[in-house]
């Protein structure tokens, strides 16, 4: 009887084989999803090659704005809309260039159906409609700074203010939250 009890025990024990091959195959998971998460922690805390080229083409053009005569360098407003309230940041703008860079910490994310629109108001405009720098449809921080260059299509000739707008499905105008004047 022990004889047969021995027999059963080892027909219901997995053979070696597969136990070996469970125990690889769970090992290579373990493998592959570690070294995941190890690139994905590398790609977040180092900037991608693109981030290190934007970064130093803005730093280049920082850096001819500020040499113009007739740089504007300022710093944002806060209106008292409360999704601003720990946004800071930087204008550049010089009208000989007609171009420039606008910089922000805290700037929230944006919804699907939300963009930023940021407009210059010319005091040598023919009209007293704004007119629109640039669009930004998505916020990419980069070492946590939204930074990014503009030219307004239009020429800017003596600007008033700069005004970063938050627009609701697409439609132009919305809240005002920063202003910027030189």
């Amino acid at each position: 009887m022990n004889s047969s009890t021995a027999k059963v025990e080892k027909k219901n024990k997995p053979p070696f084989w597969l136990i070996i091959m469970i125990i690889s195959i769970l090992l290579i998971a373990a493998s592959y999803l570690g070294l995941r998460y190890y690139q994905q922690s590398l790609r977040n805390a180092q900037p991608s090659h693109l981030e290190q080229l934007e970064r130093s083409e803005l730093e280049s053009l920082k850096e001819k704005i500020i040499q113009q005569a007739d740089t504007i360098d300022t710093n944002w407003l806060r209106t008292l809309n409360p999704i601003v309230k720990y946004v800071q940041g930087r204008l550049l703008w010089s009208s000989d260039l007609q171009q420039g860079v606008v910089e922000f910490i805290n700037l929230p994310k944006l919804n699907n159906n939300q963009q930023y629109r940021l407009f210059v108001y010319d005091l040598e405009a023919n009209n007293s409609v704004p007119i629109t720098a640039v669009v930004f449809k998505k916020v990419e921080l980069i070492s946590g700074i939204f930074a990014r260059s503009f030219t307004p299509k239009i020429t800017v000739k003596n600007p008033l203010k700069f005004e970063l707008v938050l627009e609701q499905g697409g439609v132009e105008g919305g809240q005002p939250l920063l202003l910027a004047q030189p």
